[in-house]
């Protein structure tokens, strides 16, 4: 009866030490998920600051243009 006692006990803390491995994972891939969601924020934001540099670049070309007219 002791033999299946460990037995039992032996295989509870694999269950749990799985389960707490499994945990972890979870966690990691949800701070996985957040970082990527940051980062494809910050693209967005990157874009949006260069479509609204376009204009003022336009008209920094055309001053350049008429000042080596």
């Amino acid at each position: 009866m002791e033999h299946k006692d460990k037995n039992l006990t032996s295989a509870l803390k694999k269950i749990t030490n799985a389960i707490e491995t499994g945990r972890k994972n979870i966690e990691s891939d949800t701070d996985l998920v957040q970082n990527v969601v940051s980062i494809r924020g910050n693209f967005g934001e990157i874009e949006s600051v260069i479509k609204n540099q376009v204009p003022a670049l336009e008209q920094m070309k055309n001053f350049s243009k008429e000042v080596s007219s």
